[in-house]
């Protein structure tokens, strides 16, 4: 497993997961938030959250 650095906060981690609506790698310490629906997890960054339409979109989410 490679060690890779997160896209907002710049920190190392092993295990990174993608934003759904911005596409960055991002670390724990920078999802705003995460819902399980039926197509996955659903992921969403910091920056992303501050967007009213990205999170309109996430909330409408199914």
């Amino acid at each position: 497993m490679a060690i890779e650095t997160c896209e907002l906060t710049g920190t190392q981690s092993a295990k990174l997961v993608k934003c759904n609506y911005c596409s960055k790698k991002i670390c724990m310490a920078a999802v705003k938030s995460q819902k399980r629906k039926e197509v996955g997890i659903r992921y969403i960054c910091k920056t992303c959250w501050c967007s009213m339409a990205k999170r309109g979109a996430y909330k409408s989410a199914k």
